[in-house]
């Protein structure tokens, strides 16, 4: 897999738990969780050498610094079905300014939203088909063309998620720039550049990536 230089990953396996990325030169870190610790850290170096970290802040900071001011250390073990709840209270341990994570909420972290190994129940399922009972179908009569399949195709394949966030708090996730700008009123392009320089749009939304893993 390759080193780090003189820092190596340290007390790493691949069980589940908890870890951080921490820079030795500002002090900040990035909190995650996962149920393979060590192959998730690697992916973590693949995607920062690569420029290409869904974390803009971490990638930023790696950039600046170079990858010889970062440690990436499992922190802790424990049960799959604890990781969520674990990761929320270690994010408590430390000042939110501190640290290089986006979402305040584990369960919305790493492409997460809330709705991890739920499934709808019967009476929900019944629920949305009453909601949608004598609803016209816009799409009835009609042929998905080749651009949308391709969008789609595209979108199924792609490993990062776009987040929307708007400076009252607000955050969407879509899955393509395309599905972005639609929602917020704004050109794909600007979408694609805010991405790649993160700031602003005029009514207050910006824009990064979040991996799907």
């Amino acid at each position: 897999m390759g080193s780090l230089g003189p820092n190596l990953i340290t007390g790493a396996t691949h069980s589940s738990g908890l870890y951080e990325i921490r820079c030795t030169v500002s002090g900040k870190l990035y909190i995650g969780s996962s149920e393979n610790v060590l192959k998730r850290l690697w992916a973590h170096v693949r995607h920062l050498r690569r420029n290409e970290h869904s974390n803009p802040h971490l990638q930023r900071a790696w950039n600046l610094h170079g990858e010889d001011a970062f440690t990436f250390q499992q922190v802790l073990t424990c049960p799959v079905g604890d990781i969520r709840k674990e990761e929320q209270a270690r994010f408590g341990l430390y000042p939110w300014e501190s640290l290089y994570n986006i979402a305040k909420d584990a369960h919305r972290g790493a492409g997460k939203w809330g709705r991890l190994g739920k499934q709808n129940t019967s009476e929900h399922n019944q629920a949305i088909g009453r909601g949608n009972k004598g609803k016209p179908n816009p799409r009835k009569g009609q042929h998905h063309g080749w651009g949308w399949k391709a969008s789609n195709t595209q979108t199924a394949h792609n490993p990062y998620w776009i987040l929307a966030k708007h400076e009252d708090g607000r955050m969407m996730q879509f899955g393509s720039p395309a599905q972005a700008a639609k929602a917020v009123g704004v050109s794909r392009t600007l979408v694609r550049n805010i991405l790649a320089e993160p700031r602003r749009t005029r009514t207050g939304w910006t824009f990064c990536l979040i991996s799907k893993e």
